[in-house]
């Protein structure tokens, strides 16, 4: 669990999860891998009962950049090759898809029993979602 988390930070001072997109050279450009390491930082947060809130923010200047294309801008170059098509999506998302992968997260938001806060790097920029 957060032991093998590559791409987010989970930290917990005063109440208060923290959960850090944690990309800073590509913006936290969003990822398969930072989608699955959200879901199981946000499942977390969840089940500790000294949590009593959590904020999503992200490491460096930029909260998310989108989808990190390096993929895709490597097969177009012929660099690599994007293997074999993707699995059918998860119903009824798909967490490759970082807009779809961002509703996921919001519509597990209603089975979350904290206040879950967004914290992009913007002035007064927030968005918080509470029960």
């Amino acid at each position: 669990m957060a032991e093998g988390w590559k791409e987010i930070i989970y930290t917990v001072q005063d109440r208060v999860a923290t959960i850090t997109l944690n990309c800073p050279g590509k913006l936290n450009a969003w990822t398969a891998v930072m989608a699955d390491e959200l879901r199981e930082a946000l499942a977390t947060a969840e089940a500790d009962e000294g949590v009593r809130a959590i904020i999503i923010t992200g490491a460096g200047r930029g909260f998310c950049s989108g989808a990190d294309m390096s993929r895709l801008a490597a097969a177009a170059a012929g660099k690599s090759t994007l293997g074999a098509p993707p699995a059918p999506p998860e119903p009824p998302m798909s967490r490759h898809t970082p807009r779809l992968a961002w509703s996921t997260i919001c519509t597990s938001r209603h089975e979350c029993s904290k206040s879950l806060t967004c914290r992009p790097h913007a002035s007064a920029s927030y968005a918080t979602l509470t029960p």
